[in-house]
């Protein structure tokens, strides 16, 4: 059949097949993509009624939408009668084919019993029920993903007792007891069936097998299979346990539904206890035999350790959002809180790489796999963990460490506390974590990963964390009335906590990102944000934000000195902060020291490649300071292919165009932004030597700040107009002052003394 056109599918290549048919890939000439045609043999659609069953079921089964159940598009006809389905078609193997190369890794064998019993609950919630598990009809994508095939196909035959005719010993050796019996069979058997895939994958055996069809259907109905750890003694009892629970001869005994198994799985998985009636199967004791191999086991595995020198260290980790369990929107805060200062407080690890909160949260409720949020994120390892909060007000977190390929628990533990000591409770989180990941952790770090003790008002932390998510969201949105809820908010936490430094630092914050957004003047957000600055250290002077907060407000002060040692401690408190990271950059660059800059730059992405995304334009903006035109250019173009509603971005690629001499494509990106664009058109137009049309631009748009009136007068050639606006910007100081020194568009004042004069002023000039 290969290289026919059955209907509009052109067959490519033959698959597989089997028993139930013959699989083939098939390219889609409607839609342009690959699939599978399934060929059922002609004996098993003989019967009309037969088929027509089957119809029915496959119908039930294509309507079924979930990651591990294989998704059928389609039930045709060929010419000659013959029926084929059309199904997805996945880059993988079976994992029958799996199994054929030996047992598989544990937890390996854990996660694909997990994706399994996920499927099973999705077809068994909708009335369908498989009824041939096995190995064959389990797919196990490149990317570790499950898809359970051949929903419908086992009910077409219309087999019931293994002696049927067609039957197979390698579909009977998965007959449940009651389908060898020839009895009605419901989910239980399905159960039954991925028990016996289960022993398989962690045995490389069949717990029931013999030549004879008689012999296997006795084995299945009257013995106990051969305990597993008898064949693989590192198999854990816990895992034996659900096997077991899991093959029950009698259905009562079993798991009655899948969600059951997969409770039971997930325990297992976070090292957590099994249901009850699963720790009261009974298994074998072999005590002493199991000491004396784990014993050897232990010795080999340290004689490998020794011998390589290899242990595995999970330097680049992910905190996943933290899920709330506790049913209220009111608590999800929490949740957030919890994700965001764990976070914070692994950055102060220096040899951790953990992107930050900002980033990460948008995979909040993602249906992403752990390999491919891994993937995303660039980690090696994922903390997972959810917060409850009971009706006491008592908060419990359970956290564990994933291993993403597997997406098996490398630690698990819980940990207890209150609203009002969430502090500690992050730090104790973060201590745990740090000590599972095996990276080099000084004593400094310890001290002051275990230091956060204090007690909060959990209203008033609530809405500082609000406020502070509001002031990120400004580089995007430019919202006054965003800016001004995050400015309310800040001060109702302060109001009832004035004694926090965190809140003040949030502060500086929040008036930092309203004047580099143009939604407040300078003069009146700078003296405001210096106090809060100030406030910030007197409480807290070993909290990161307190000095980050301090840097930016000595900056203001033309105390770049001053400054730099901020710059210089946050970054020693708080070393994986992107934030931390990315305005000392900033910083140097203004100060024209730009080599040091750009080691910070280069290092930007390795650090963070999440928030980098989201704010590495601030790159873009130290290349066209450092007047590096075309690098600026061909950065922040390809940014805003990623976020073109970013104005900050925009205005210094129009800058930086209008530099190169591209006036009309500096005006162009100029004219796309919905706020600021107004601001920037008149010294756009007077670079371009338009000066009438200039003269009527600024006319017409009222510039807020002396510094950008000073710098569209200096662009056009007025120096004395030029000069008075700096006058001004200079005795009320405001945040774009500190780039005068090495800003290409105040290039026509430099030969003139008053300029140099100024730069004396501002410590700018040695």
């Amino acid at each position: 059949m290969i290289g026919q056109t059955i209907s509009h599918y052109m067959i490519i290549e033959k698959l597989g097949g089997g028993g139930m048919g013959i699989v083939y890939k098939a390219h889609d000439l409607k839609l342009d993509r690959f699939v599978a045609l399934k060929f059922l043999p002609p004996e098993r659609t003989r019967d009309p009624e037969a088929k027509t069953r089957f119809i029915h079921e496959a119908k039930a089964a294509s309507a079924l939408q979930h990651s591990s159940i294989c998704t059928v598009h389609d039930i045709d006809e060929t010419d000659d009668g013959q029926l084929f389905i059309v199904m997805d078609c996945y880059e993988g193997e079976t994992l029958k084919k799996k199994i054929e190369r030996g047992p598989l890794p544990i937890a390996e064998a854990a996660a694909i019993a997990h994706q399994i019993a996920q499927g099973l609950s999705r077809a068994h919630e909708a009335g369908i029920v498989h009824r041939d598990i096995k190995p064959a009809n389990i797919m196990v994508t490149n990317r570790a993903e499950v898809k359970i095939v051949d929903f419908g196909l086992a009910k077409l035959s219309g087999r019931t007792l293994l002696t049927k005719s067609g039957t197979t010993l390698g579909t009977a050796a998965y007959m449940s007891p009651e389908q060898a019996r020839g009895e009605q069979v419901d989910q239980r058997s399905d159960i039954w069936s991925l028990g016996i895939v289960l022993y398989e994958m962690l045995t490389g055996k069949r717990p029931f097998d013999s030549e004879y069809e008689q012999a296997l259907v006795y084995s299945i109905i009257n013995q106990d299979p051969r305990p597993m750890r008898d064949l693989r003694p590192e198999v854990p009892e816990a895992m034996e346990k659900i096997c077991q629970r899991a093959m029950a001869k009698d259905v009562k005994d079993r798991y009655q539904t899948a969600a059951e198994l997969i409770n039971d799985l997930e325990s297992y998985r976070t090292g957590t206890r099994l249901s009850e009636k699963t720790l009261k199967v009974q298994t074998k004791k072999r005590i002493y035999i199991y000491a004396a191999l784990a014993v050897i086991v232990i010795v080999i595995g340290v004689l490998v350790i020794l011998s390589t020198g290899k242990v595995e260290v999970f330097d680049r980790i992910a905190v996943l959002p933290f899920r709330n369990l506790s049913g209220e929107e009111k608590q999800e805060w929490l949740a957030d809180a919890m994700t965001e200062e764990v976070t914070s407080r692994l950055q102060e690890v220096a040899a951790l790489r953990v992107p930050s909160s900002r980033g990460v949260m948008k995979y909040k409720n993602s249906k992403e796999s752990s390999s491919e949020l891994a993937r995303i994120l660039h980690a090696k390892a994922l903390v997972d963990a959810s917060v409850l909060v009971d009706a006491g007000g008592r908060v419990r977190v359970l956290a564990k460490l994933i291993e993403p390929s597997t997406d098996f628990a490398l630690w698990s533990a819980s940990f207890d506390g209150t609203k009002e000591n969430i502090l500690e409770l992050q730090s104790r989180i973060a201590q745990a974590v740090v000590k599972e990941v095996r990276v080099k952790v000084s004593q400094a770090e310890l001290g002051r990963l275990g230091r956060f003790r204090k007690k909060v008002d959990p209203q008033a932390y609530e809405l500082c964390l609000r406020a502070r998510q509001a002031s990120w969201q400004l580089y995007s949105t430019q919202s006054k009335s965003q800016w001004d809820s995050s400015l309310a908010n800040l001060q109702r936490a302060i109001d009832i906590e004035p004694d926090n430094a965190f809140y003040y630092a949030t502060l500086v914050g929040a008036y930092d990102a309203g004047m580099n957004n143009q939604l407040v003047s300078s003069s009146e957000a700078l003296p405001k944000l210096r106090v809060a600055a100030e406030t910030a250290m007197k409480l807290d002077p070993e909290l990161a934000e307190s000095h980050y907060g301090a840097m930016t407000a000595r900056a203001s002060l033309y105390d770049f000195r001053e400054a730099l040692l901020h710059s210089a401690r946050a970054l020693e408190l708080s070393p994986g902060n992107f934030t931390v990271n990315l305005f000392s950059a900033n910083l140097l660059t203004c100060l024209g020291r730009w080599d040091e800059a750009l080691l910070i730059l280069r290092r930007l992405h390795e650090l963070d490649p999440v928030q980098y995304s989201e704010m590495g334009w601030v790159v873009g903006q130290d290349y066209f300071f450092m007047r590096r035109y075309d690098d600026a250019i061909v950065f922040l173009q390809e940014w805003l292919q990623r976020d073109s509603g970013n104005e900050s971005a925009r205005w210094h690629l129009a800058m930086a165009l209008s530099m190169k001499g591209l006036h009309v494509q500096a005006l162009a990106q100029c004219d796309s932004m919905k706020h600021i664009g107004s601001l920037l058109r008149p010294a756009l137009l007077a670079r371009a030597g338009n000066r009438t049309l200039a003269a009527e631009a600024y006319k017409r748009v009222r510039i807020p700040t002396p510094y950008y009136n000073a710098q569209f007068f200096a662009v056009l050639g007025e120096r004395d107009t030029a000069f008075r606006w700096l006058a001004r910007a200079y005795r009320d100081p405001e945040a774009a002052m500190i780039a005068m020194n090495i800003d290409p568009f105040m290039d026509n004042l430099r030969d003139d003394p008053r300029f140099k004069e100024l730069l004396k002023k501002m410590n700018l000039l040695d």
